[in-house]
């Protein structure tokens, strides 16, 4: 989601480094574009409506002892894989699967999204649906959305659970953007909508496949606790490659690191033999 670069729907905006994470939550806060909300005794239902949306990759340098190969990148709000290409229009489709994962929870507050998407690994738009799980004065409240960066996220469904089934796509045909997500195990979280953006806008040169902890103009979310996360089905159709496998793209292994670029935030793990699924584990939250 594109939490870190705009600032659109919601306005619980995090600012690690001018005030305290609780004391900025408590604060409501108006920014252009956005509306205006107080974190209060209701806040666990009003972040729903006010989450902005994710953004695109924060690039970051890696870790001391780190890998440094072309196939490995690193990133301040992204874990995952990117399928990238030169060719401007490249990609038509993205399609991935996942289980929503359970949070451990402390009075903090902290985000994490699963999508797929197109753009944002190395461009300023994000075509992408997903859902997101977020911690909020102790408990957690789970959504699906979809998001057109730099426009606003969309949030569709508020019945998600952790264990839910999602399978989500993001199909272009021309200007054309088909959004969809089916939740499989509860009902009202499903996504069917479709969007536009301009040639000129959205140049298709990325696929995802991400978890991401969401970042503002103020400072990135701290990543919530989640349980262990396994993305399958995970494919994509660009240029004379259609349905393949991240392996079969040039494809990049995301990892997500910390604000001081010393340690890692999470663990991708490596693609399965058919290059369609991996394991993503929490580490730390900043």
């Amino acid at each position: 989601m594109n939490y870190r670069r705009r600032v659109t729907l919601k306005t619980l905006v995090v600012s690690l480094s001018a005030c305290g994470l609780a004391a900025c939550l408590a604060t409501a806060v108006s920014l252009p574009g956005s509306v205006t909300t107080a974190a209060g005794k209701h806040g666990a239902v009003g972040l729903i409506r006010y989450q902005s949306g994710t953004a695109p990759n924060l690039p970051a340098p890696p870790p001391p002892g780190a890998p440094t190969t072309p196939t490995t990148g690193y990133s301040y709000n992204w874990s995952g894989y990117a399928a990238t290409s030169s060719t401007s229009h490249y990609f038509t489709k993205v399609v991935g699967a996942w289980t929503v994962p359970t949070l451990a929870c402390t009075p903090e507050d902290r985000i994490d999204s699963l999508w797929v998407g197109l753009d944002g690994w190395t461009n300023d738009t994000v075509e992408q649906d997903g859902t997101s799980a977020q911690c909020f004065e102790g408990t957690a409240v789970y959504y699906s959305w979809y998001e057109m960066y730099p426009a606003g996220t969309v949030e569709v469904g508020t019945t998600v659970h952790p264990g839910d089934k999602i399978l989500a796509s993001v199909t272009r045909t021309g200007t054309s953007y088909k959004m969809s997500l089916l939740d499989s195990t509860t009902a009202g979280n499903n996504i069917g909508s479709t969007q536009t953006c301009a040639l000129a806008t959205c140049s298709d040169t990325s696929a995802e496949w991400i978890v991401e902890r969401p970042a503002y103009g103020t400072g990135i979310v701290p990543l919530a606790q989640f349980s262990p996360i396994t993305f399958s089905s995970s494919r994509a159709t660009g240029g004379t490659i259609t349905n393949g496998s991240i392996s079969q793209f040039s494809a990049t292994h995301i990892e997500m690191i910390d604000s001081t670029d010393t340690y890692n935030l999470e663990t991708t793990g490596a693609l399965n033999a058919a290059g369609t699924g991996w394991g993503d584990s929490w580490l730390n939250s900043y």
